[in-house]
């Protein structure tokens, strides 16, 4: 059974000495409530301070939530502590009508039970409480003349209604509890608020500082170590670092401060899709991980290790968003376990959209400066090109047409082609009658003597270095193969690369990508290659001199070029183009070539091939006063050629010589080399020297020198 009562004069009631002391109790009580200012502390005082109050057992506070309409316990005390959760759950579950707390603060009106037994309107409320052993309860209503809290409920393990007086003592303390309690829920509020004012602080402070340390850097080291000193502050971390795509895999960039204080990257590649940055990127949502066991899973196993070592324990992954896509994630590491709760994340995701931009940008101007220093050193490259007159191949025999067929059959592809000749056959011309022809003519044709590089300069020649890559490396380079990126690479004299560097070469020929010297990160390029050699690679490789699966790349589709000797009928088409070329270029007039002077020219065996020949017909020019062209042919005679080796009227090719005739020939190119070396006083390079003179690179040279045991009179 329900009795509501009106409110009572506290002083009308109090004629007892227990009365009295009930009184003298309670006004103690809200003395000290009146000191407190949170919830926990008050609500901690009311459990110690209201039992017992008036002879009550219990006394309970319960509080209205507005976000789930029911009632929520916060003091509960005595028999009730030993049950308290499952006492909670039951009022919780409950809905208002179904609880006397959830009717009294509905009504504002007292609900005063004299025997919980007899009850019949909250009986699933009856049944539990029974079950503690209370028999009478007293329940009001916690409410202000500003709004309504909750309840305050005395309960007994006697049955028995409240009398007046008591009834008059408890509404005294309900009136001073809800004025207690509106209190320490306005400084509750004021608190949540000044810590959410703080937060927009810290959070603005955050913006303001990042976007003043990011301002217009378009250098990344600097940009990202700016961002990690104007976020320290604030988010406490120890590491920065950046994920970027790249391709299928990101490119991580760590910033290193050096003992100087400057700061640089250090790139490495990850391909993992379970790694902070790459998670991050691809849910457009951060990652975070408060210790290390939980991290360690999403790691490789090297940079496991290496964030081990430096103790990280906590990291917090930060998708980068620009014009609409994800390109990668700011990462913060700290060596603290917990170092980034919801807020830290929240404020950091706040402050990454200037950040992506300014990332963004800092990687476009990046790539910007690359391919402008690619197009300078493609210029100055070019530049040195245009220093050469290559003219178009010459020639009507049988054995050039060969050729010419065959550059046309494979030009198309983008199939590696190995041209295969003597010194000075026109190797060169043939590489770049293959590009001119292919589906990359608009792209670069670059070459690249390897016999005229060092073998410790090759590498960074052919693949480029980071700066500091090695003493004298100032600044970053870019090597033949990222020039030739969508064009065609030539390598003349592939027969000299050093072995060391013979597996490198193979690698980039197979997987078109390769890291450059001093550097991590892996370069993909789309390059054609066109290789060419006068040795014989196949009996380098038996020698083992040669890698044979470097041997058996390069050969996909070889193309052979005749020497000049065996290919006699286009020695007076080859004369008569050199003399027009030279002619214009030295504004001179030649009307006439003597039959003779044509007749020991076509005798003669060429071991210079075509390039002695330009070579000869360059120093007639010069000698040449008249219109009749001035061969010098006491120097040809000087070399007799066997009657074998004379032009004939065929366009088959000859036969091939004997061992006899393959003496003569080696004789006769000794006697060249000598009678070359002696004109130019034993000087090997230079443009007076003989190389020079045969038109032979100046290893050429000396390498022929040694086979033919040719050295400078005098010398050891």
């Amino acid at each position: 059974m329900i009795e509501t009562r009106g409110e009572y004069d506290l002083r009308g009631f109090m004629t007892t000495t227990a009365q009295e002391s009930s009184l003298e109790s309670v006004l103690g009580l809200i003395e000290k409530i009146a000191e407190h200012h949170t919830l926990p502390d008050l609500m901690g005082e009311l459990a110690r301070g209201l039992n017992g109050v008036a002879g009550t057992d219990v006394v309970s506070i319960l509080l209205h939530d507005a976000t789930t309409d029911r009632m929520k316990p916060y003091v509960l005390g005595g028999k009730q502590s030993e049950r308290s959760e499952e006492l909670r759950k039951v009022i919780v579950e409950s809905s208002l009508d179904e609880t006397p707390s959830g009717h009294v603060w509905r009504t504002q009106e007292p609900a005063i039970v004299a025997d919980w037994e007899k009850d019949t309107k909250f009986p699933r409320f009856r049944d539990f409480i029974a079950t503690l052993g209370f028999r009478s309860s007293t329940v009001l209503p916690l409410t202000t003349p500003r709004q309504r809290l909750g309840t305050i409920a005395f309960v007994r393990e006697r049955a028995g209604g409240s009398d007046a007086s008591e009834l008059a003592i408890f509404q005294t303390v309900a009136k001073h509890v809800a004025l207690a309690v509106e209190g320490a829920l306005h400084l509750e509020r004021a608190e949540e608020l000044g810590k959410a004012l703080a937060e927009e602080r810290d959070r603005l402070r955050a913006h303001v500082d990042v976007n003043r340390a990011i301002g217009s850097e378009l250098d990344l080291a600097a940009l990202l170590s700016a961002i990690g000193d104007a976020l320290r502050q604030t988010v406490p971390h120890d590491f920065v670092s950046l994920g970027v795509r790249d391709g299928d895999g990101f490119l991580l960039h760590k910033v290193v401060q050096s003992a100087e204080g400057e700061s640089h990257l250090k790139l490495h590649t990850c391909t993992s899709k379970d790694a902070p940055w790459a998670v991050a990127a691809a849910t457009g949502k951060p990652f975070v991980k408060n210790d290390f066991p939980a991290l360690a899973p999403h790691l490789e196993e090297h940079r496991r290790k290496f964030l081990e070592q430096l103790g990280i324990q906590s990291l917090a992954a930060i998708p980068l968003v620009s014009r609409g896509r994800p390109f990668g994630a700011l990462c913060f590491a700290s060596v603290k376990a917990n170092a980034f709760d919801l807020p830290t994340v929240d404020l950091l995701m706040h402050v990454t959209s200037p950040v992506a931009s300014a990332v963004d940008n800092a990687l476009a101007y990046g790539e910007i400066a690359r391919l402008k220093d690619k197009l300078a050193q493609e210029k100055l490259y070019l530049e040195g090109e245009l220093a050469h007159d290559f003219h178009e191949i010459v020639g009507e025999s049988a054995e050039i047409k060969r050729v010419l067929k065959a550059v046309e059959t494979v030009a198309p592809t983008d199939s590696t082609v190995l041209v295969l000749g003597e010194t000075g056959t026109g190797k060169e011309l043939i590489a770049r009658a293959i590009h001119n022809l292919s589906g990359r003519k608009k792209g670069t044709f670059i070459k690249l003597n390897c016999a005229a590089i060092p073998s410790g300069l090759l590498e960074s020649e052919l693949f480029g270095h980071e700066k500091g890559a090695f003493t004298g490396a100032l600044a970053q380079r870019i090597g033949r193969f990222e020039l030739a990126d969508g064009g065609t690479l030539f390598l003349d004299e592939v027969g000299d690369v050093p072995p060391e560097l013979q597996a490198k070469l193979l690698r980039v020929l197979q997987e078109q990508e390769f890291e450059r010297l001093g550097g991590t990160k892996t370069i993909k390029v789309n390059v054609r290659l066109v290789a060419a050699t006068n040795r014989d690679l196949a009996q380098m490789v038996a020698d083992r001199t040669f890698r044979s699966d470097l041997y058996f790349r390069l050969n996909v589709f070889p193309v052979s070029l005749p020497p000049l000797r065996q290919r006699p009928g286009d020695v007076e088409l080859l004369v008569r183009h050199f003399v027009e070329k030279f002619a214009r270029k030295m504004s001179k007039k030649i009307d006439s070539i003597p039959s003779e002077t044509m007749a020991a020219l076509r005798g003669y065996a060429w071991p210079g091939n075509v390039r002695e020949l330009e070579n000869v017909i360059e120093r007639a020019m010069i000698l040449s006063e008249g219109a009749s062209l001035a061969v010098p042919v006491a120097d040809l005679r000087a070399a007799p050629v066997p009657a074998s080796m004379v032009a004939r009227p065929t366009a088959a090719p000859p036969p091939a010589a004997s061992s006899a005739e393959a003496a003569t020939l080696a004789e006769v190119e000794r006697a060249a080399l000598l009678r070359a070396l002696e004109e130019s006083r034993w000087q090997v390079g230079g443009p007076k020297g003989a190389a020079a003179k045969l038109g032979l690179s100046r290893t050429t040279l000396q390498g022929k020198m040694k086979r033919f045991g040719l050295s400078k009179p005098g010398s050891p």
